[in-house]
């Protein structure tokens, strides 16, 4: 029963002069007649089930009530601390339209419910899971506290979708409590429980946790539980490993051409307008001659597109804001057409990478939440450079795939689950991760229970029912890199199903290596979707215009390159 009544507003004043309305529980009394629980079903077990039932049907009302009576008291008083919180401003206004006075009110008792006392806090969470697959939990079973902990939620679980559909950070999670399931109490020292409860392949499923509110005991927890996976040392893990700081590229490259004929290459404006550069055969070069002696130094990899023509003769022909690219077309008109001609070619400080054609072409994963940028001071004016990179979520995590679907087609081809329904046999385990690897481009089909049906095994592989009547997925990516997952045999023999997911590269990254090689770290950013950075700019600002304008042409410059070439 809910009243109202009155509290003193400072309970340790005497006199109690000053009070205050507050809407509180008075009684509670939870009475359940009878439980009755049946199991549907045939077979020897299911009998033996329900005559358990009967025999301890008592035992079942009684712990019903009293997990009634908990929440009860524990979300009233949630409740109510809230509701005497915003009604506070308008109790005059409240008790005057129900013509009432603070002296008609009753005194709140000890045993009165009106606040948040063992109730739910802004640190607790109930999560629901409803699909049939793993709750894709990482826990930690042997921490001091004698209660289960939370390790993190991997990619591509449901627990992380669950926590991102309820707008809460998946990491927030990290170090957390298991304080329920199902409603029920996790007690001390009891995660035998605990782990049973969360592993019962009943859906929905409701798990409770409380977020470690504690820095340092969230710190602790994380720091054990690396020791208990790696024995004690900490796994380091360089998501920029193999690539290097951007340095100049000093060398030149010459070309001594003795015999008659064309050169075999056309020049273009260099990027940052230093002079020519070579141009290869697209539109803004309109072709490119077949032969030639430059064409040769192309096919030997000697020189690539947007080299920059340096000398002529031993004459530089390099020069800024344009003066550079009319004497290098001076020199060749001059002596372009004499032999010997000794050309020297060095690398560019800019290039212009453009990620729309990439993007179009083909499947392709990640763009501005790989960019880690931060900002530096470069010939006295601040800039923005790459700092690292973070890997992305592969091609079957962003389409929704979770931990403990079943790989039911490769390329059209049944495998696992997806040979029980016509009664093929099923191919090796070994064999499919095979194909998968040497397949491209690929086609992976995936199974997963409805949520309205049962599944009774939470790795899934339990029986033709697997295919018939469930959601299927189907991921396309253009090799096996690209999907970002690992697959284990499931429980039944012959099938697969997703184990796990992990990272992989993004499509800035790779074709920054491609273009550029490895050396890319501190590189600038120096225009966006043709828009030059201004020197204001911050790197969110900029990491902001890329994915503004993704898929887009960015131009990066290596600075100590520059400088090198201003020194020439």
């Amino acid at each position: 029963q809910f009243e109202l009544k009155k509290q003193r507003k400072n309970p340790s004043a005497e006199g109690g002069e000053e009070w205050e309305p507050r809407l509180c529980l008075s009684e509670r009394f939870v009475s359940i007649g009878e439980v009755e629980l049946k199991l549907q079903g045939d077979g020897k077990l299911t009998w033996i089930l329900n005559k358990l039932a009967e025999m301890f049907k008592m035992s079942l009302r009684d712990y019903c009530v009293s997990v009634i009576a908990s929440a009860i008291l524990k979300r009233s008083g949630w409740l109510l601390a809230r509701l005497n919180t915003h009604l506070a401003p308008y109790w005059p206004v409240i008790l005057r339209t129900a013509q009432l006075d603070m002296k008609d009110l009753a005194e709140v008792t000890e045993t009165d419910v009106s606040d948040e006392t063992g109730g739910p806090s802004d640190l607790v969470y109930d999560l629901v899971f409803r699909d049939q697959v793993p709750l894709g939990i990482n826990l930690l079973l042997n921490d001091e506290s004698g209660f289960v902990r939370v390790v993190d939620f991997p990619r591509g679980s449901q627990s992380r979708k669950v926590a991102t559909e309820n707008g809460v950070d998946p990491d927030l999670f990290k170090s957390a409590t298991v304080i329920s399931v199902n409603g029920t109490e996790a007690q001390r020292h009891h995660q035998g429980d605990v782990m049973a409860a969360l592993k019962d392949p009943g859906r929905p499923k409701i798990v409770g946790l409380k977020i470690a509110d504690d820095v340092a005991e969230a710190e602790r927890v994380r720091t054990f539980a690396m020791s208990s996976v790696h024995g004690g040392d900490e796994e380091v893990v360089n998501s920029n490993n193999g690539l290097i700081l951007a340095a100049a590229s000093p060398a030149m490259v010459e070309i001594n051409i003795a015999n008659d004929g064309p050169l075999g290459v056309k020049f273009s404006r260099a990027i940052d307008d230093l002079g020519l550069g070579l141009a290869t055969s697209d539109s803004r070069s309109n072709g490119i001659v077949s032969d030639g002696a430059l064409q040769d130094a192309l096919g030997a990899g000697k020189l690539v597109e947007g080299d920059i023509l340096s000398h002529i003769n031993g004459v530089i022909v390099l020069g800024r804001n344009g003066a550079g690219r009319e004497r290098a077309l001076e020199q060749l008109q001059q002596f372009g057409g004499k032999r010997p001609l000794l050309l020297q070619f060095v690398k560019p400080a800019s290039h212009l990478l453009s990620f729309q054609q990439l993007c179009v072409e083909g499947l392709v994963v990640g763009g501005a939440e790989e960019l880690v940028l931060e900002e530096n001071k470069m010939e006295g004016r601040k800039r923005v450079v790459i700092k690292s990179f973070d890997d992305v979520a592969g091609l079957a995590e962003q389409n929704g795939i979770f931990i403990g679907d079943q790989l039911i087609s490769v390329n059209g081809f049944p495998v696992g689950a997806g040979c029980l329904k016509h009664g093929d046999p099923m191919p090796d385990f070994k064999h499919v991760l095979q194909i998968i690897v040497n397949e491209s481009p690929l086609a992976l089909t995936f199974a997963r229970p409805r949520r309205e049906e049962r599944w009774t095994n939470v790795m899934g592989s339990n029986a033709v029912d697997i295919i018939d009547g469930a959601e299927t997925y189907t991921v396309t990516a253009s090799d096996a890199d690209q999907l970002g997952c690992n697959f284990s045999e499931g429980q039944m023999a012959g099938t697969i199903a997703v184990g796990s997911f992990k990272a992989v590269k993004g499509c800035v990254r790779q074709e920054m290596e491609k273009q550029l090689g490895n050396d890319i770290i501190g590189l600038s950013i120096e225009s966006v979707a043709g828009q030059v950075v201004p020197s204001y700019a911050s790197p969110a600002m900029v990491k902001a215009a890329v994915a503004r304008n993704w898929p887009t042409d960015i131009i990066f410059k290596n600075i100590a390159q520059e400088e090198w070439l201003g020194g020439l």
